[in-house]
């Protein structure tokens, strides 16, 4: 809200909240007071419809594209899209198996092909290419992540190349963190799956 428009509110509400008599105003002055509020109004009204408006565009961003940054990917010209470019697993044990998911939506009008990949750590696995996914669908891509011995912070990106010329490569990020695990833990570590859509694997 600009500057004159606050200023326009105050105005407002000082002279509905002060009587005309006490400050002398003539009748054209009540009736400018009148105007103002019934302006006032329109203008609270036009500010509540505008939020509204904008809540229900967000709502069904988040619905259709899956998130808010997914939507202005979209009206930017992808049509490749990540609903989150980042993932996390959490925490996880070192020497641990952890698959993260990422849902990848194909809206390019034709047939997409996720050409094969490549990762910034051989701890970061993904196999079965080449695969497709057709038009207007939406798949859940999964990531393989190999703690190995590694402890503290996680963070690396796995690389996937598509047959669209719009977005030929996409930035997948796993971040987390990883534990010092046990010896029971250490001896029988179980893969673990993040919790994020469905857990499909890519064919």
């Amino acid at each position: 809200m600009t500057r004159a428009a606050v200023r326009f509110i105050l105005i407002a509400l000082v002279d509905s909240s002060v009587s005309p008599t006490v400050r002398g105003v003539p009748y054209d002055g009540q009736r400018s007071t009148a105007r103002r509020q019934s302006q006032l109004k329109w203008l609270l009204a036009t500010l509540i419809l505008t939020n509204i408006l904008f809540l229900s565009l967000i709502f069904w961003a988040s619905v259709h594209f899956g998130s808010i940054r997914a939507a202005l990917d979209y009206v930017r010209g992808a049509r490749v899209i990540v609903d989150a470019n980042t993932q996390t697993f959490g925490s996880a044990h070192a020497g641990s198996v952890v698959f993260v998911p990422f849902k990848i939506s194909n809206l390019s009008g034709r047939e997409l092909t996720l050409l094969g990949a490549h990762s910034s750590c051989s701890c970061l696995i993904a196999d079965g290419f080449p695969m497709t996914l057709a038009d207007t669908r939406t798949q859940v891509f999964r990531v393989q992540v190999r703690t190995k011995s590694r402890e503290g912070p996680f963070a690396e990106t796995l690389f996937l190349f598509t047959d669209d010329k719009s977005r030929p490569r996409l930035a997948l990020n796993v971040t987390g963190t990883v534990t010092a695990a046990n010896e029971a833990e250490s001896s029988q570590a179980a893969d673990k799956v993040v919790p994020n859509g469905s857990s499909a694997t890519p064919r």
